[in-house]
Order: structure tokens, then sequence, then C-alpha cells
């Protein structure tokens, strides 16, 4: 147990790019504790720590106690779905962040693999505000009117409602912004890659 909340603790905080200092003082701040630097760096390397404690860095990081202690993760991993950093490394362990529960009226039996993803542009920003979660489907099988998660050029990750003519997807904006204009990719030439299809949209801090 200590080996996993040690290795979750220095993960998390680092995931945070916060220094031993700078997590100290926001856990000081935030809930009146005296904890310091070297605490924490005891806390990383297997010292141990009051369960008061834990259960206020549980909170800090909005994971349960399970969850921090590294009890039952597959449990908690098969019920809850990965919030990701980026989509240019799906698949791999280090690219989750954090893991989130699932919308309460969702089954995930009706869907392959889903994740969430921070919206960071604004060219839906009227269906999915800007700092939002995208609960995603990874697939490239979509309809016309979903909408979806690509990359473009292989590296510029977009929002777009999509329509599919022909040889031809339309990229289409739903934009506060007015200055945004419809793309089209030629399916054949263009570099483009699907990466899903928008399932809902949920406010996870």
């Amino acid at each position: 147990m200590k080996d996993k909340f040690s290795s979750n603790l220095r993960r998390l905080r680092r995931e945070r790019k916060l220094t031993l200092e700078a997590l100290a003082e926001d856990v000081n701040k935030k809930y009146g504790t005296k904890i310091n630097k070297g605490m924490i760096s005891k806390w990383e390397n297997g010292e141990k720590i009051s369960l008061k404690l834990v259960k206020i860095l549980s909170l800090y990081f909005n994971l349960t106690l399970n969850e921090l202690l590294g009890f039952n993760e597959e449990v908690v991993k098969k019920n809850k779905i990965p919030i990701l950093k980026s989509v240019k490394s799906m698949g791999s362990e280090n690219n989750i962040i954090t893991y989130a529960v699932k919308p309460p009226l969702l089954k995930l039996e009706k869907f392959k693999e889903l994740f969430y993803y921070r919206v960071n542009c604004d060219l839906v920003d009227k269906i999915l505000p800007l700092g939002s979660m995208a609960l995603i489907e990874k697939t490239f099988l979509i309809k016309n009117d979903d909408i979806v998660l690509l990359l473009l050029n292989n590296e510029k990750e977009v929002f777009y409602k999509v329509k599919l003519k022909n040889d031809y997807l339309f990229l289409f904006p739903d934009s506060t912004n007015p200055h945004y204009q419809t793309k089209v990719i030629n399916i054949n030439w263009d570099a483009y890659k699907i990466i899903g299809r928008v399932v809902s949209v949920a406010v996870i801090k």
C-alpha cells in the first residue's frame, strides 16, 4: 500500500507540475494544515503518513482514498473513464492523467473505448465550452452531424461538426467566434485523422 501511495503522490504532483514546496503551500492554504516539503519528500519515498493527511490529499487531488492508496486499481479503472493528456499518444499508460466517473445514465457496454479530453479550442464552443471535458468514443466510424475530434496535418487537434459527402468531409464550426469558416477535406488526399466522436460534455475539475 505504501509503495502505491508513494508513487501515486509523486505522479500526481509531477503531473500538476508542482514542486514539493508549492504542493505543501497549496494544501496548507486550502485545508489549514502545517505540512512542509520535507514531509512530502518522505511520503514520496515510503515514509508513514497519517490517515487524516491521506484524506486531505485525496480531497486535494479529487480522488477517493482507495484511488490514492492504490486499492482495487483494476476495479476503479473498469468503472471509470481515463482523462487523457494528448491524442497523439493514444494507448500509452503515461498518457492517462487520472480516471473520472462516467455520466450516471451512460451504459459503458454500448461503447468499445471511451476517454475524456479537455476542450482547448473554441471552434464548437456553443456545444463544447472552452475548458470543458468532452467524453469521446474512440472510433473512425462517424455519422453526419456528429461532433468529432480530429488531428489535422497530424499535429493540430480540433473539434468540428461533420458531414460526409462522396469523397469530402465537411468540417463545420459552431462557435461564438464569427470568423471561423467551414473547411473541406478530401478524404483520399488530405492529411487528417479521426480520433473519435463526442458522446457528451462535462465539467471536471
